[in-house]
């Protein structure tokens, strides 16, 4: 719909605001992102018990504990040191928000 249609003129447009924001700067802004389907795709580099670990991290909290278990149980602060994606584990926990896995930590 157009602003004519509305009863707005290209006067009033300067003290017209969306969001907050002057309609003219709102209108040239970057379009919102499109919504998420909620799915991640993720790629591993390879087989190591890192990789592996990061991996279990988010998509299953069981596999994530057996692994930590099998792999990592004499290493103290384990979500501090490891390294997924250049993020302390923990954070990469945090950041793709599984929350069986977040919620062990």
């Amino acid at each position: 719909m157009k602003a004519e249609e509305l009863g707005i003129s290209r006067y009033d447009w300067s003290s017209l605001a969306c969001n907050g924001v002057p309609v003219l700067r709102f209108a040239k802004a970057d379009p919102p992102a499109a919504p998420s389907t909620g799915f991640m795709t993720v790629k591993t580099a390879d087989a190591s018990p890192v990789t592996e670990l990061c991996v279990a991290s988010i998509t299953s909290s069981e596999k994530y504990e057996a692994l930590k278990q099998t792999y990592f149980s004499g290493v103290s602060k384990l979500e501090s040191i490891v390294q997924c994606n250049d993020l302390p584990l923990r954070n990469f926990i945090l950041k793709y928000n599984n929350r069986n896995s977040a919620a062990a930590l």
